[in-house]
C-alpha cells in the first residue's frame, strides 16, 4: 500500500476544516483533486473516511475513533 504525503495532507486538512473545499485552498489543489485523493485512501485502507453530503463532510464513526488528526 503506497500512501502519498499529498493523501496525508488532504486527509488532515479535511478533517481539520471539515470542508473539501477549504482543505483544497489549503493544500494549493483543486476541489477534485482533493476528492480523488481521499477517494483513492479510502479504497486503500478499504473504510469509509466521512461521511458527505452535497453540503457537509463529517467524520465517520470509525474515523473520529481512530483519527489521525
Amino acid at each position: 500500500m503506497d500512501v502519498s504525503l499529498r493523501q496525508i495532507r488532504a486527509r488532515l486538512n479535511v478533517a481539520r476544516t471539515l470542508s473539501f473545499t477549504r482543505a483544497a485552498a489549503e493544500t494549493n489543489l483543486s476541489q477534485p483533486a482533493v476528492t480523488v485523493q481521499i477517494r483513492t485512501l479510502e479504497q486503500q485502507f478499504g473504510i469509509k473516511l466521512f461521511d458527505r453530503s452535497s453540503r457537509s463532510v463529517a467524520l465517520t464513526r470509525l474515523d473520529r475513533v481512530t483519527s489521525w488528526s
